[in-house]
């Protein structure tokens, strides 16, 4: 493995990712009032915005298993570090966002508290926008084992892990769906190919490893076959509704690790060629820092001014009104988490 860069405890890169992906986040919550809009509306312009919007917005959660692979595979924690500021810590997180979002959500829906309901909402994952916290806390209880293979991870196995991941769940069932019309991915399992894996071991590799973004060859190799990768998975959306009467999210993600791979370092390599001044550094550090708060409180957000969101939509198109509703919650969770992070012990989880 290369030289890893660990010289500052903020990196302003990892920071702007973080923001670019809890928009995405908030983007692929809007059903189809915005993230699903192609699947409804029949003026073009919000077809095509809404379906590239779509394909671009599934970034958001591997490049957060990205970032998190990066700050924690380098790190030499024991088994106690990981199981008290690691495993405890989300277990915690899961637990207490998961019983303020109950509580908000059977009151409005004026109900009684029940704690068998509660912690069947937490052990089942009721919370269906939490399923990244499970995720997560899966890695976390696994992190010991991450650790090792980290160490053996080089040019050869990363490039070898990228292609397959390429081959068996984007190139193969794309290819079996427009020969033979089957909508499945192959039986083989790789257990490295689960998303949440792929993107921790790939985050840690390239975020870690010299840039091999500097080279200008590399840079419109990685552009060009991005730009490809989204334009061949909103064809596959197209051709699946042409054969099956509908849309689905099968192929959403087939081709994603192409762009992530490349907006991740497309960011770093902007980012460590030109910094930016002291004062907008200390704003994204500002607005990074509260991102895991907005996902947290977005539920509870949606459950408390829902009827906003359908007054949005009276009043403008479709599009723009999800837009400014993710506006909406990205300022209103910005300011509630940093209301919150002003509490010592709620600071340490969030």
């Amino acid at each position: 493995m290369q030289k890893t860069y660990y010289a500052r405890k903020n990196i302003v890169y990892l920071e702007v990712l973080r923001i670019v992906a809890i928009w995405g986040v908030l983007f692929n919550h809007t059903n189809t009032k915005g993230f699903y809009l192609f699947a409804v509306t029949t003026n073009k312009l919000d077809y095509a915005l809404s379906l590239l919007l779509s394909v671009l917005c599934k970034m958001a959660v591997p490049l957060y298993f990205m970032i998190s692979g990066y700050l924690l595979l380098g790190k030499k924690e024991s088994f106690s570090e990981i199981l008290k500021k690691r495993i405890v810590r989300y277990a915690l997180v899961i637990a207490g966002a998961s019983l303020l979002t109950y509580a908000v959500d059977i009151l409005a829906r004026k109900e009684s508290f029940s704690i068998r309901e509660y912690v069947k909402t937490v052990y089942r994952g009721d919370i269906g926008t939490y399923w990244f916290l499970y995720a997560y806390l899966g890695l976390m209880l696994m992190l010991p084992f991450f650790h090792g293979v980290a160490n053996i991870l080089s040019k050869t196995t990363i490039y070898y892990l990228i292609g397959l991941k390429l081959l068996l769940r984007g190139i193969l069932p794309a290819a079996v769906f427009i020969l033979l019309g089957y909508s499945m991915s192959p039986a083989l399992d790789v257990i490295l190919l689960e998303d949440s894996v792929f993107f921790f071991l790939i985050g840690f590799y390239f975020g870690s490893s010299e840039n091999f973004y500097d080279s200008r060859k590399v840079r419109i190799i990685c552009r060009s076959a991005s730009v490809a990768c989204v334009i061949a998975t909103c064809c596959m959306l197209y051709y699946e509704y042409c054969v099956t009467g509908e849309y689905t999210e099968k192929f959403l993600g087939v081709f994603l690790p192409v762009v992530c791979i490349t907006v991740f370092c497309e960011v770093r390599y902007c980012l460590e060629r030109r910094p930016l001044g002291d004062r907008l550094q200390k704003a994204i550090f500002f607005v990074g820092d509260k991102t895991f708060g907005i996902y947290l409180l977005e539920p509870v957000f949606r459950i408390c001014i829902g009827e906003t969101w359908n007054s949005l939509t009276k009043g403008f198109l479709p599009l723009p009104a999800s837009l400014l509703w993710c506006l909406l919650i990205f300022g209103a969770g910005l300011f509630v988490t940093w209301l919150l992070k002003l509490i010592p012990f709620v600071r340490k989880l969030i």
